[in-house]
């Protein structure tokens, strides 16, 4: 019998962002999105893979833009 796709990792993962970006849009909070302040090192590279757990769905999209991009140029 297969596994339910819903049971998996990623999907639990999205599920949880989905309901914490809905949580602070009702509370009002603003939903970052940017890249961290952080531009130096070994430090800016924690930096970036903070943000990116902290924002997975932001991630994602931004890097799906940019490859976007980059074939409809070529």
């Amino acid at each position: 019998m297969a596994d339910d796709p819903k049971s998996s990792p990623a999907v639990k993962a999205y599920e949880l962002e989905k309901a914490r970006q809905r949580e602070q849009e009702d509370k009002g909070d603003l939903v970052k999105v940017g890249p961290p302040k952080s531009h130096t090192g070994e430090g800016a590279a924690n930096s970036v893979r903070s943000w990116i757990k902290e924002n997975p769905l932001t991630a994602v999209a931004l890097t799906a833009t940019i490859g976007w991009i980059l074939g409809a140029t070529r």
